[in-house]
């Protein structure tokens, strides 16, 4: 399902988002991602073998999401090739279930992408319970302000979360990239 509301054409984003026993967060994910500023996206979730509530929380958004389910337990690398495959977007982004997304992220990565012809543009995410003063966050914040990010940049090193990031598509399927 694509949501499309503005009149002149966009980029479509794919968003895909593995679901696993995550009915404490899921509506908070839902709703943040749902409710972007920027609304040409296409939501993918994959559930993975779900016990809890997760399917019938994400049933309620299922005019504005596509739902896989994996029936039994593969793992997240599993849920977000299936994503992968099916996306149709010319981006791609991966986010987790517990995660939350300022409202004009979407907007400010395609407009970076756009105006820097950037294959990867790295964000910010927020997480329930994160610790600003966390190394880990703060070496986000410094690659998401940069233009362009060296090989050598050590915060490259400690941003090994694939969950904040966008992804010209094409470069993840012609090199038929997968995740692990």
């Amino acid at each position: 399902m694509v949501i499309k509301i503005n009149k002149k054409p966009n980029k479509l984003v794919s968003i895909i988002i593995p679901v696993y026993n995550s009915s404490k967060y899921i509506e908070d994910c839902l709703l943040s991602v749902i409710n972007q500023s920027y609304c040409c996206i296409e939501v993918i979730l994959i559930d993975d073998g779900s016990t809890d509530d997760s399917v019938s929380l994400i049933n309620k958004y299922k005019d504005k999401v596509i739902l896989l389910e994996n029936g039994i337990n593969q793992g997240i690398s599993y849920s977000r090739n299936r994503g992968i495959d099916i996306s149709t977007g010319e981006y791609m982004c991966f986010w987790d279930s517990d995660d939350t997304i300022p409202i004009d992220a979407l907007e400010k990565m395609i407009y970076s992408a756009n105006n820097e012809n950037a294959d990867l543009v790295i964000g910010i995410k927020q997480r329930k319970g994160i610790d600003l003063n966390d190394f880990y966050y703060k070496s986000t914040l410094k690659l998401a302000s940069k233009h362009t990010i060296q090989k050598e940049d050590n915060n490259l090193f400690y941003n090994f979360s694939i969950s904040n990031k966008l992804f010209k598509t094409e470069i993840i399927k012609q090199n038929n990239i997968r995740l692990i």
